[in-house]
């Protein structure tokens, strides 16, 4: 807001709710005219107002001959005397970060906090803690710094640069038209250029440099991994909100049988409401109510759930027999051929079809995942006296001995090897925790426990990916090719090659660490391929 017309624009910006009084107006507007002479600089602009507990910034920023490098700051409480602000520096911009919580209107306000530093390398690596103390117009300045870059916007064409390297207002600038107001690279960040320097000379061949010197807001789309990691916080986000609300009145649950009813049939898994409730109850009497009331929510755009019905056993088995990635689509048709349809009438079995669609394949999927996968500690949950299943609230954690063994670890879904043990095994186990299958019941009987490939060490996940002798020269080969590519050099070691997870005291740049942890992925599923063959594995051998 320029001092000449500051009047207006607090009046346009008043909407917010956050105005001035008339006293602080016309102080203001004076107090600008008077800053603007004495520290001789070619505009002055009203910046804004930053809140505090005990009393309130008042910021204006004075721009030389060169706006985007010439450029002060001052704050006031009163609108009437002004302090100059030190210039942003990025040790004052970093000692920042960590400061949480509102200002307090008092520049001289000491914030103190404490922040681990590590010292050595290697084994000598000890974490040392640090005392840092940041007075609050330090605060102010880099507060003050990270909004003016993020937020500084201009439109294309507003600001030319001359051929001195200075940058001022384009006086024949009249504005965007219409089709170039709708467009994202229409509009730049108004601080000094970060993406632009990356660019390429095919990316810079239609820019032009008089204009087209700052970053484009276009670069600030988010990358794949950003937008990966932006859907999974706004699903657990959304996991959480319906975690806090799921409580269900009996005028909720009559509408939502209601739209069952109105489902067409193919879409019901042939049950009918009534019929899968009785189904539900049956199972819950018969069985640990921990596992039996499960259910399962489907959702497109992380907003809007809708309840998974129900599948029969049969529909689990055979789903298995589609292959292929989902469609997306709730009411696309699979079919496959199942034999055990066959009849007379059916003399081959290839010609019994079957049609399901894709929302009976999720449940089915999600199922089998959670029949495969779903794992918990030995001791979490308990079976109470009434056969109902619950988190055992005075479960404190594995030993680090019992966290080691095969055993200490449950599937969480209803027991299938349970009848198969004899009253000998089942002697030395509490029925209160032991009421799953084990992870142990998984392993192999009567085969070699020795590994296929070097038939030395035992078969583990530690030897199937790293201690495996015929492994040693392929992964000498990865963290070769690491050193060459991105000049960092890593000591070879099993967090890294299997989790990507460099070795403490190790920081290299943000994309480097992407492309070691992908390279450590690539490299664990080429090991998954070919893990039988008896020949040392090299990287070159698998194709493309």
């Amino acid at each position: 807001m320029e001092s000449n017309i500051i009047h207006l624009s607090l009046d346009l910006s008043s909407f917010s709710g956050i105005i001035l009084s008339p006293e602080q107006k016309a102080a203001l507007q004076k107090s600008m005219v008077i800053l603007k002479r004495d520290y001789k600089f070619n505009r002055i602009l009203f910046w804004g107002r930053i809140l505090g507990t005990k009393a309130d910034y008042f910021i204006v920023k004075g721009l030389g001959s060169d706006e985007l490098k010439s450029k002060a700051f001052l704050y006031s409480f009163n609108c009437l005397d002004w302090f100059l602000l030190p210039q942003a520096t990025r040790e004052i911009i970093t000692s920042s970060y960590a400061i949480k919580g509102r200002f307090i209107g008092d520049p001289s306000y000491v914030y103190i906090y404490v922040e681990t530093e590590i010292v050595g390398e290697g084994e000598d690596a000890q974490e040392e803690e640090l005392t840092v103390q940041v007075t609050e117009e330090y605060r102010l300045v880099a507060v003050t710094a990270q909004i003016e870059t993020e937020a500084a916007v201009v439109p294309r064409g507003a600001y030319i640069k001359n051929a001195y390297g200075q940058v001022n207002t384009n006086r024949r600038f009249e504005g965007l038209s219409m089709t170039e107001a709708k467009k994202l690279n229409s509009y730049f960040h108004f601080a000094e250029p970060v993406h632009l320097k990356k660019k390429t000379l095919l990316e810079k061949a239609d820019l032009e440099p008089s204009i087209d010197f700052l970053d484009s807001l276009e670069d600030d789309l988010p990358s794949a991994l950003d937008l990966t990691l932006a859907w999974v916080t706004s699903t657990w986000s959304s996991l959480l909100q319906l975690c806090h609300h799921a409580n269900v009145t009996q005028h909720q649950v009559a509408e939502i049988v209601a739209l069952w009813e109105r489902l067409p049939e193919g879409n019901k898994a042939g049950k009918s409401v009534q019929e899968w409730l009785e189904e539900k109850k049956r199972k819950k009497q018969d069985r640990a109510g921990g596992m039996a009331n499960k259910g399962f929510l489907k959702i497109l755009n992380c907003m809007e759930w809708f309840l998974l019905p129900p599948v029969s056993e049969d529909f689990v088995q055979n789903v298995t027999s589609i292959k292929g990635p989902f469609v997306g689509d709730l009411s696309f048709e699979y079919e496959y051929t199942d034999a055990s349809l066959a009849d007379e009438e059916h003399t081959k079995p290839e010609d019994v079809t079957v049609h399901i669609n894709e929302e009976v394949r999720l449940v089915a999927v999600i199922t089998l995942i959670e029949r495969e996968a779903a794992v918990v500690p030995r001791g979490a949950y308990i079976k109470d006296s009434q056969g109902f299943i619950t988190v055992n609230r005075m479960f404190e954690g594995l030993s680090m001995n019992e966290a080691k063994k095969l055993e200490s670890y449950l599937h969480f879904s209803n027991p299938v090897n349970k009848v198969k043990r004899s009253l000998l095994l089942k002697a030395d186990y509490d029925p209160s925790i032991d009421f799953l299958n084990s992870l142990e019941d998984d392993k192999p009987k009567g085969q070699d426990s020795t590994c296929q490939r070097c038939n030395l060490a035992p078969a583990s996940s530690d030897c199937m990916f790293w201690k495996c002798t015929k492994l040693t020269s392929f992964w000498t080969i990865i963290f070769e090719c690491l050193l060459d590519s991105l000049g960092v050099k890593i000591l070879p070691s099993p967090l890294t090659a299997v989790f990507g997870v460099l070795p403490d005291g190790l920081k290299v740049e943000k994309d480097k660490l992407i492309v070691i942890a992908f390279t450590a992925l690539l490299a664990c599923k080429l090991v998954l391929l070919i893990w039988k063959n008896t020949v040392s594995i090299c990287y070159k051998s698998v194709g493309n």
